[in-house]
């Protein structure tokens, strides 16, 4: 008599596409991580690149539109940026000028800008600093 060999079904068990799975879950969820990782990324380096020149801007407004005296302007912008200028009269420290250095019909004035802004959680900011001479009157 002959003998019937059953034969056996030749594929993939389910565990083995269940763990096949699982590894192709697994490995795309870390492609999307990095691609939104340097997505965020360009967005952050935009925010800081709009916000340095907001600064310069108000750097540069300064002694035009805005008078240049000490103390404290602060503001907000339309784009939802806080910032604030600190202005004061620059007083040398040893070692940084001559301290005998006079200046001739003006006064050096030592500016801070700095501009802030909301990422998510955390708030970012950037700040320019600069020395101004200044003959108190508006250019």
């Amino acid at each position: 008599m002959k003998k019937h060999r059953i034969k056996q079904a030749r594929g993939f068990s389910l565990i083995e596409v269940l763990v096949a799975l699982t590894i192709m879950a697994i490995s795309l969820g870390l492609i999307l991580e990095i691609f939104s990782g340097g997505l965020r990324k360009v967005n952050s380096g935009g925010d800081n690149f709009r916000a340095m020149l907001q600064a310069e801007a108000l750097m540069n407004d300064l002694d035009v539109n805005l008078p240049l005296r000490e103390g404290i302007q602060q503001g907000r912008t339309d784009q939802g940026y806080e910032w604030k200028i600190e202005i004061k009269l620059y007083e040398p420290e040893m070692g940084d000028v001559d301290v005998d250095v006079v200046v001739p019909l003006g006064e050096l004035f030592d500016i801070s800008v700095r501009v802030s802004w909301q990422s998510g959680l955390r708030t970012r900011d950037v700040m320019l600093n600069s020395l101004r001479y200044s003959t108190g009157e508006p250019q």
